[in-house]
């Protein structure tokens, strides 16, 4: 490849993690020996085709983990006023002092938070209707 192609971004997309590597080798062979920045866009779109891989467009997939940040935060903002929040903390100071009474160590509280933020995105991204008792068996597991 030469260097102005390597030199260049021409264009991100973002696709599944498990199909990234297959995508870029098929690009790769679509694209042929010296491909120009328009050849290189045909062949990663060509692969995705061929591949039944949906490519995303940078700015969309920012976007959409902007939209997602945004529903966490007010997701957040709900267990607090809720008292939902206050049932998690709960439930971590009855697990670590049971854990600890046992002379084993546990996780602390900001990893415990990581943890509830994690189990809310998926809930987020399924849309799941799952009641906060089954986010938190996430969470302490």
């Amino acid at each position: 490849m030469n260097a102005a192609i390597t030199d260049t971004i021409a264009a991100r997309w973002w696709i599944a993690a498990t199909i990234a590597p297959e995508l870029a080798r098929q690009a790769r062979l679509c694209a042929g020996d010296e491909p120009d920045l328009g050849r290189c866009r045909e062949a990663v779109a060509r692969s995705a085709g061929l591949l039944r891989a949906v490519l995303t467009v940078d700015e969309t997939a920012i976007n959409r983990a902007s939209a997602a940040c945004t529903r966490l935060d007010s997701m957040f903002d709900g267990m607090r006023k809720s008292g939902a929040l206050r049932e998690f903390n709960a439930e971590y100071k009855i697990r670590r002092a049971a854990t600890i009474a046992e002379g084993k160590g546990y996780m602390p509280h900001h990893v415990a938070l990581k943890r509830l933020k994690a189990a809310l995105v998926l809930h987020l991204m399924q849309q799941s209707g799952k009641p906060m008792s089954s986010i938190l068996q996430q969470v302490f597991r």
